[in-house]
């Protein structure tokens, strides 16, 4: 019996409009799943591992249909083999991450682990579809009896450990990817950690559903029934209408913004570095002076590797001067100098038929939101406020 209803609303008719709303999500990920998996542009691996998790929530949608059966066989069948595709949410979801962020991504013997609990779960299902009769009653039957069947109860627990496991697992990689991408490029597109904290988000509906709905819809003991499966239809539903909003997220990261293996996303640590002082302030010096001479920031390509070939000067040892002698990271290092040309650009007669997108392009930026937060991260004003008091004064 739901412990909530809005006023006047049935419960036939509010579970018809359950049943609806998970079929939405089944057709999402059942169209969106091939269009993914047979994408020959992109991030090709990516893309594949997004179709597998696609297709997996929606067979774990569909194995909840079962579970309205007055069949408790069925029933219980349907709740027993729906619990392998719940518990492959997470590892799916992490080795997207991924292959997103890094160069010839491929599945290796070392992501085995991931799959330990989905196994787990399916070598349980079988187990208890042997050794117990499933056709006498149902799950939430017999747990509101005490009955308990080979710990079933204590799944939902693993479950949701497992998917905030693999969330905050998900945060951290992408928390040191941003960091890492400041450190190595002079630009960054932040719609693409937009998109992987969006997944990110996404991938806690079906476990934030239970919380959130749970206590409004029924007891703990109703979990076997479509919460978390509705929570996995929005799931469905938001990503198919983020990749139509932003389909370019599924071209994955330009090359340059990619990692060659995940292992470089651990920040740098100098302390044991073999750059001796002397050498730091002569490459210091040498670095000012191309800056200021040759100006490579207005490449809006530039990054640390194409500096540091260019100063014939060690890569470490580059991002070492750079933070220690500017305290700035590389991406600040770079913005501050394009920020400084564009602060005599705006206010230059020959440049007064210029947008500000324009001046953007002309300095280094390679879009006008990115010109924008770093003119006012180093101006504390925007390049039109900045224009029109120089034409004041």
């Amino acid at each position: 019996m739901p412990i909530f209803l809005p006023l006047g609303m049935e419960w036939s008719f509010f579970l018809s409009t359950v049943v609806v709303l998970l079929w939405i999500g089944v057709y999402q990920g059942l169209v969106l799943a091939p269009v993914l998996w047979f994408r020959k542009q992109g991030n090709i691996m990516a893309n594949k591992l997004l179709s597998l998790l696609l297709l997996n929530t929606a067979f774990r949608i569909l194995v909840t249909f079962p579970q309205f059966s007055d069949y408790p066989l069925i029933s219980n069948y349907a709740a027993l083999f729906g619990l392998p595709f719940a518990f492959l949410y997470g590892p799916i979801y992490y080795l997207y991450l991924e292959a997103y962020i890094e160069k010839g991504f491929s599945l290796k013997g070392k992501y085995l682990f991931h799959f330990v609990l989905p196994i787990a779960a399916l070598l349980f299902a079988i187990g208890i579809a042997i050794a117990l009769p499933l056709d006498e009653m149902s799950f939430s039957e017999r747990i509101r009896n005490r009955e308990r069947i080979g710990g079933y109860v204590i799944i939902p627990i693993i479950l949701a450990s497992t998917i905030i496991f693999y969330f905050f697992r998900g945060i951290r990689l992408v928390h040191n990817y941003y960091k890492y991408v400041k450190e190595e490029s002079s630009y960054a597109d932040p719609n693409y950690v937009r998109w992987l904290i969006s997944m990110l988000l996404v991938l806690t509906l079906p476990i934030t559903s239970v919380f959130f709905l749970g206590p409004l819809l029924g007891p703990p003991s109703e979990m076997v029934m479509p919460i978390p499966a509705v929570g996995a239809s929005f799931m469905l539903i938001a990503l198919g209408i983020i990749a139509l909003v932003n389909p370019t997220f599924l071209q994955g990261l330009p090359e340059k913004l990619k990692v060659d293996q995940i292992e470089d996303l651990i920040p740098q640590k100098y302390q044991s570095s073999s750059l001796l002082e002397d050498d730091k302030s002569r490459y210091h010096r040498q670095l000012l002076v191309c800056i200021e001479k040759e100006r490579p920031y207005l490449d809006q390509e530039l990054t640390l590797t194409d500096l540091s070939q260019k100063l014939n000067i060690n890569t470490k040892y580059l991002s070492q001067i750079i933070n220690e002698m500017e305290g700035k990271n590389f991406m600040d290092f770079i913005n501050f100098y394009r920020i400084e040309r564009a602060k005599e650009l705006l206010p230059h007669p020959a440049y007064q038929h210029y947008t500000i997108l324009a001046i953007a392009q002309e300095v280094g930026f390679k879009s006008k939101s990115a010109f924008y937060n770093a003119f006012k991260k180093f101006t504390q004003t925007t390049p039109t406020a900045y224009k029109a008091s120089m034409a004041t004064a």
